[in-house]
């Protein structure tokens, strides 16, 4: 089965926006509609790039064959300095990351890829902007946050619960999550805790936010502009971006200096114990999952975000890389059997491996993190 289509539509530069947008509108209901069965769909418009992911019914999860067919275009459109929009097709989700059942047999394929598409979104030029409507998890907050620009919209949903999966935060959460405000970073990956709408913004995990029926004319007007630099397309994204989103949005400054006190402690142990005595709501939901997560995952993901602080972006994603295959190598069950738990049988009852903090030592931690052998070397 084919799972991408190649659309190239000719427009001339002076096109007005609302003209633009009226296009763009028809190509996207045409494809949409007949083409159900290509997961991803890539147009050219007046010099612009967009990539529409097309598989609504799984959240726009993504599969070895859709990075893989993202990374060739992507790569072949870079020769041509063109700047690349993705965005959804249709449905409530942005992306909800990579496609986890398919992982349980190509975990490693998978991974490879990923990580080569957001090392190439990182440096593309010129540049990358993500269109985040949506549910937007696990690797879609990786292609949100590692693209030069991304925009929130009050339906964005963005949330990394890896580890109730039994896994970890991969591709290059490792870089952004560390220098988020108050350690705001280690909540989202520890807890699975979701931020949302202009939330996302207000952490730093989006550039720009705009309501979701504007989007529409945001994507008008940038296919339109003339320019193809970042400063062109940052110039229309502020024409088109709010500044503030409403009061009841605005709430995630409101417990960083509990999330500091709590999550900057040295071990998961630590961190469990300081929010079982924080008086909140919020810190009981934070202990509740990290008490349902896996064990293994909580202390990898920990010592995860620790050495990626100090590290640049290729560096983090190399160290995930590495990670990943060796959850695959040496047999680490509770991916399997979070993936079984959540997305199989669904009884939402997983029999972690070990079952407790305590019984994963350092030495089980660090053995993970340990170097792969050459012929797993990955080149970004």
């Amino acid at each position: 089965m084919n799972t991408f289509v190649y659309v190239s539509v000719n427009v001339n530069q002076r096109l007005k926006t609302s003209a633009a947008t009226l296009l763009l509108t028809f190509v996207k209901r045409k494809l949409s509609s007949s083409n159900n069965q290509n997961h991803v769909i890539f147009e050219e418009v007046n010099g612009k790039s967009i990539i529409w992911l097309n598989r609504p019914h799984a959240l726009n999860a993504l599969s070895t064959s859709m990075t893989e067919k993202i990374c060739t275009q992507m790569m072949s459109w870079k020769k041509e300095l063109r700047p690349v929009i993705f965005k959804a097709t249709e449905g409530v989700a942005f992306s909800a990351g990579g496609d986890l059942k398919e992982a349980l047999s190509r975990k490693a394929d998978l991974a490879t890829n990923l990580t080569r598409m957001i090392a190439l979104m990182a440096s593309y030029q010129p540049p990358c902007i993500v269109l985040m409507d949506g549910v937007t998890m696990g690797a879609g907050c990786s292609i949100s946050v590692c693209g030069r620009f991304s925009v929130a919209t009050e339906r964005t949903v963005f949330a990394l619960p890896e580890v109730a999966k039994g896994y970890f935060p991969d591709v290059g959460a490792s870089h952004f999550l560390p220098g988020l405000p108050g350690r705001l970073g280690y909540l989202l990956a520890l807890t699975g805790h979701r931020l949302e709408g202009h939330q996302v913004m207000e952490a730093g995990l989006a550039t720009h936010y705009c309501q979701s029926t504007s989007l529409q004319g945001l994507q008008g007007a940038l296919v339109s502009c003339p320019g193809t630099s970042s400063l062109d397309i940052e110039h229309v994204l502020e024409e088109h971006a709010q500044s503030k989103g409403s009061s009841a949005e605005s709430t995630v400054a409101l417990n960083l200096k509990d999330v500091e006190t709590c999550f900057s402690a040295a071990t998961v142990e630590d961190i469990m114990l300081r929010l079982k005595y924080l008086d909140h709501a919020w810190a009981r939901e934070a202990l509740a999952r990290m008490t349902a997560a896996s064990p293994t995952s909580l202390k990898v993901t920990k010592k995860l975000l620790d050495n990626g602080a100090k590290l640049a972006l290729s560096k983090c994603l190399l160290m995930a890389h590495s990670l990943s295959l060796n959850y695959t190598l040496t047999q680490v069950s509770d991916f399997d059997e979070g993936i079984r738990a959540t997305l199989i049988d669904k009884d939402r009852r997983p029999r972690w491996k070990p079952a407790k903090l305590e019984e994963v030592t350092d030495d089980m931690v660090d053995k993970l993190f340990a170097p792969l052998s050459s012929r797993f070397d990955l080149r970004i």
